[in-house]
């Protein structure tokens, strides 16, 4: 996320015509039906997805990838050859990190150091029961902003500090194309609380779609995604 100051007009020109004169859209059955649906693509043509591991290194030979290498509790440290590639961690921890100083020329290492991340946004997702939530029973966001000075937030956490005033969004989505697992409550509604946490450039990644996923975070840590 970027402070209003670093963001682009005509970006967000673009994103709010379009959200005013059309709408707002999701997929039927939440965000996680296309987490869902690439899976079971993934797994019907043969592919495995395994949780919880940690990639040490992308593999490069004579200028090309030739696979990772990575570990799992389950099935230990395993190299695994493959033609391509698809990291979906952040870029400098992909060419700074993951891959060997010479994998790539001193001049891109060098120009890749000197990019500058922006913060991230964290998010958390809960179950609630109809009980929590009252008489409450339609679906919306709200906005929580404790002041209007934004940048001043940006600056506070680029500088390490969790800022005195902060921002907040509750979302509670549309439940008419919900669909859950046997495992959930019967009937129970999706709370997402996003806020932006504190910021370290190129700390260890938190989450099982990281290059550390899986990894326990250290109390008092602070993560990223």
């Amino acid at each position: 996320a970027l402070p209003p100051s670093r963001a682009s007009s005509l970006m967000n020109a673009g994103l709010m015509a379009h959200y005013l004169d059309q709408g707002a859209f999701y997929p039927e059955g939440g965000g996680q039906i296309t987490s869902d649906r690439l899976a079971e693509s993934i797994e019907r043509s043969g592919g495995k997805i395994l949780l919880s591991s940690s990639v040490e290194r992308i593999l490069v030979e004579r200028g090309r990838v030739t696979g990772v290498v990575f570990s799992n509790k389950h099935v230990g440290r395993v190299t695994v050859r493959a033609p391509v590639v698809v990291a979906n961690s952040d870029i400098k921890h992909t060419l700074l990190d993951l891959l060997e100083p010479d994998a790539i020329g001193a001049r891109a290492r060098k120009r890749a150091a000197g990019w500058e991340m922006a913060p991230a946004l964290a998010a958390l997702y809960l179950g609630a029961t109809p009980g929590a939530l009252g008489s409450r029973t339609d679906s919306t966001n709200y906005w929580i902003y404790s002041s209007y000075e934004i940048e001043a937030q940006y600056a506070d956490i680029r500088a390490g500090r969790f800022p005195d005033e902060h921002e907040l969004r509750i979302g509670i989505p549309v439940a008419e194309h919900d669909v859950r697992p046997a495992r959930h409550v019967p009937d129970e509604r999706a709370l997402g609380f996003v806020t932006r946490p504190q910021f370290r450039e190129r700390g260890v990644l938190a989450g099982a779609g990281g290059a550390h996923g899986g990894r326990r975070c250290r109390p008092g840590g602070r993560y990223f995604a």
